[in-house]
């Protein structure tokens, strides 16, 4: 499971079909002991801003004329903010960017310009910090 940190619109169509996918998985089973509670992944989050999360996804699924369901969110949504470091999102650029090599010849331009500017955007709900990468992180 990965919930990216970087802005959704770097994400392929495979990859946002799979962030939600995991990511409405990851809303049935957040704050419980089933499934995947304990993933990694799942420690930055609780059941509010991961749906704010989710809701950005949704977003960006729109944008791009996909048909996700919204109705698989909770109603009541509230825009929340949480940290990431700079160095989880630089990992998370190279490691998307080894990805779209191979899946998306367009999108790995887009995000490879960015890295090599430093403009790669964090996911909305992210409100960047100095660190390195995140304690959660299993780094390959």
């Amino acid at each position: 499971m990965r919930l990216w940190s970087i802005h959704p619109r770097y994400l392929d169509r495979l990859g946002l079909l799979a962030l939600w996918r995991e990511g409405l998985g990851a809303l049935a089973v957040i704050g419980t002991n089933r499934g995947y509670s304990n993933h990694p992944q799942l420690k930055r989050f609780n059941k509010e801003s991961l749906a704010c999360y989710m809701y950005f996804v949704y977003e960006e699924s729109i944008k791009r004329g996909y048909k996700f369901n919204v109705d698989k969110l909770p109603n009541n949504i509230s825009i929340v903010k949480i940290s990431v470091k700079h160095g989880q999102l630089e990992y998370e650029s190279k490691h998307l960017l080894t990805k779209l090599e191979l899946r998306d010849e367009e999108k790995y331009k887009v995000l490879k310009n960015d890295v090599m500017y430093g403009e790669v955007k964090q996911h909305p709900i992210f409100k960047m910090i100095d660190g390195e990468i995140e304690d959660w992180e299993r780094v390959d």
